[in-house]
């Protein structure tokens, strides 16, 4: 993934976080609650792998 498309990602994947959060918010069952908070879980990590794989990207001028 090119940073471009990194930086889609993320913002993907940030759409999708506010997605799970308020579908966490209305879930009444416990068995369906987990299975969001997973999903949470698991998008939370590759968003904050992703971003600090583009902490180490230097640009420089062309």
């Amino acid at each position: 993934m090119n940073p471009f498309e990194t930086s889609e990602r993320m913002i993907t994947i940030s759409d999708e976080l506010t997605k799970k959060s308020e579908a966490l918010s209305k879930a009444v069952s416990p068995e369906r609650r987990r299975l969001i908070e997973e999903d949470i879980d698991i998008l939370e990590v590759e968003f904050f792998s992703i971003k600090h794989m583009l902490e180490n990207i230097k640009l420089t001028n062309i």
